[in-house]
């Protein structure tokens, strides 16, 4: 299995662009836009087929923006990958990574971290559900996840802490006392 340091670099490019897990693995480096800082989500690694190919709908070939510090991340990551790749998440001898691989790292993540074990869906889930309650349009949450309807995010990623109720609350009190 590869070393902690790495699979911790690689699960934060999950969390972070919301990625299917399959997407990740198949991430090359030429997807990766780092003049205009665009993401391009094009195919996805099939393990048991070892090769790259379909995404899981149309509506998944997607553009997704990011940000400068998402970018220089990015940029760091790729100067200090060993082995050199074109593929971003990396085994030791520069391959893809094997799914197997990624899910006991991120056991052992979890364990270390002495918090709940979490799966690699639910780092998409968390990523979805943050930028619901970070108040971004449902429409580029939906297109970042490469949702066919709005409805399919709306669905499954619109439960909402309690916190961020009660924030709503204040917020349309506040309209009609202003």
């Amino acid at each position: 299995m590869p070393p902690f340091y790495l699979l911790r670099r690689n699960i934060i490019v999950i969390w972070h662009f919301g990625l299917r897990f399959s997407e990740v693995l198949g991430l090359q480096w030429q997807n990766i836009d780092f003049n205009n800082n665009t993401l391009h989500v094009y195919e996805a690694y099939h393990e048991k087929e070892k090769e790259l190919g379909r995404l899981k709908t149309e509506s998944s070939r997607r553009d997704i923006p990011i940000s400068d510090q998402q970018a220089e991340y990015l940029k760091q990551y790729k100067e200090n990958q060993t082995p050199k790749s074109d593929v971003v998440v990396v085994n030791l001898q520069g391959g893809y990574m094997m799914k197997r691989n990624l899910r006991r790292a991120m056991q052992r993540i979890c364990e270390r971290a002495e918090v709940k074990q979490i799966t690699f869906h639910e780092l998409r889930h968390t990523h979805a559900t943050l930028m619901l309650e970070m108040n971004e349009h449902v429409k580029i949450v939906q297109q970042r996840l490469g949702h066919v309807k709005a409805e399919t995010t709306m669905d499954i990623y619109s439960h909402v802490r309690p916190q961020v109720h009660k924030d709503s609350a204040e917020r349309f009190s506040n309209f009609f006392n202003a």
